[in-house]
């Protein structure tokens, strides 16, 4: 069969986890005779003799900080919805596909999907609430000015264009043969409207091939517990939660520990990170963006992974990726999270911004090598059991398949 995957970004050009299991999928659904096509927005170099076919033609809405988009607002928004239509009609003509699967559609036209229905039976993998969201252009109007020198513009730009995009009709998607990646995350978009509640779930895995020879270290006498947090610095990741409570750990422990911060993401956060952690003085490594080949190994360092995320998140690979490393994993359970991660059997859980609670969490387990040892043997089977990736791609496959089988 022949599938058009649509997605707002795609390696090398992402964001995060799922536009790495989109790529991931793709391949994998390749090497089982598929022939697939990726259309994505613009941006990164793909391989000559890659089997998936990326075609990097769409625009985002918004791109750039407020004069960038108050052009786009003014003279060039109508324009791009109507050029990532016109790709997509192209594209459709060119490879010739069965079906379309959608994935994220964050900043990108909502008439995208719209045609694709259309044109095609149509799926949607739901990893995330972007269907919930309004366009792009309402979200940045409505972000507080990032700049005081913008403040004044961005009102008067926000004062006329707001009232205007907020009266305009928005695309109504079907979402048939749609399925989630998790639980709470069909909770979410069944609650406000956008899916059927008995819509199926099928998990995002992991390459657990990728960790099968990986395995947290030995803790050798009088040498630090390696703590690691895998991620982007953004805020609403709680980072900053981990600094807050290693200055409480160190209030009452005498045992060494470190911590290797790994990813990118706001440099205004990364630096306000740093700068706490240098006025601490705590034992912290910022190692940066880490390439997703070399990850399980960074990851096979450590012996904790901190999980702190503030947002609900549909379903966090890096708790996947650090217990399938053998790491123990401390962590909150907002959004989907809850459904792999449970305390006392997985892992150990907090309340996301309770800096004391993730203090006393990583005290436990810092002495406690047995405790340690329990949580990351039984989070490593569960991932390797229950969230592999081929669990992924066969759910996937048969929602395509069936869609396609029932024209």
């Amino acid at each position: 069969m022949r599938y058009l995957f649509l997605s707002n970004f795609y390696p090398p050009n992402g964001r995060g986890g799922y536009e790495q299991l989109c790529h991931e999928v793709a391949h994998a659904l390749c090497a089982r005779g598929h022939k697939i096509a990726v259309l994505t927005t613009q941006g990164g170099i793909d391989l000559p003799d890659d089997p998936v076919r990326v075609y990097r033609e769409l625009k985002l809405e918004v791109n750039g900080g407020l004069l960038p988009t108050a052009l786009r607002l003014a003279f060039d928004r109508e324009k791009i919805a109507r050029q990532n239509v016109a790709a997509l009609d192209c594209i459709v003509a060119d490879f010739e596909p069965d079906a379309a699967l959608v994935w994220g559609m964050w900043n990108v036209s909502r008439n995208v999907p719209e045609r694709s229905e259309k044109l095609l039976p149509t799926a949607y993998y739901l990893c995330d609430y972007w269907p919930t969201l309004p366009n792009a252009y309402i979200q940045r109007l409505r972000e507080p000015a990032r700049h005081a020198a913008a403040s004044l513009p961005k009102k008067l730009l926000t004062r006329w264009f707001l009232p205007r995009l907020m009266a305009e009709p928005v695309p109504k998607l079907a979402f048939r043969n749609a399925a989630c990646v998790s639980f709470a995350t069909r909770d979410r978009l069944s609650q406000a409207g956008i899916i059927a509640e008995q819509t199926p779930v099928i998990y995002n895995g992991i390459d657990t091939t990728e960790f099968a020879d990986i395995g947290s270290p030995a803790v050798e006498e009088n040498s630090p517990i390696r703590l690691i947090y895998a991620g982007r610095l953004v805020p609403e990741k709680g980072v900053h939660t981990i600094l807050e409570a290693l200055v409480l750990v160190r209030e009452c422990l005498s045992s060494p520990f470190e911590l290797m911060i790994i990813g990118a993401g706001s440099a205004d956060y990364e630096h306000q990170l740093r700068t706490f952690a240098a006025t601490k003085s705590l034992p912290v490594t910022f190692a940066g963006f880490v390439p997703r080949p070399v990850l399980p190994e960074f990851l096979g360092r450590g012996h904790i992974l901190v999980f702190p995320s503030q947002w609900e998140e549909p379903l966090s690979r890096a708790v996947f990726e650090g217990m399938a490393a053998g790491l123990a994993v401390v962590g909150t359970t907002t959004g989907g999270t809850g459904e792999v991660l449970v305390d006392g059997e997985t892992g150990l859980t907090f309340d996301s911004g309770d800096a004391a609670g993730l203090a006393e969490q990583l005290v436990r387990l810092i002495v406690d090598e047995s405790l340690r040892g329990k949580l990351a043997a039984r989070g490593r089977e569960i991932i390797f059991e229950r969230f592999d990736i081929v669990r992924t791609v066969d759910g996937l496959e048969s929602l395509l398949m069936t869609m396609t089988s029932s024209r």
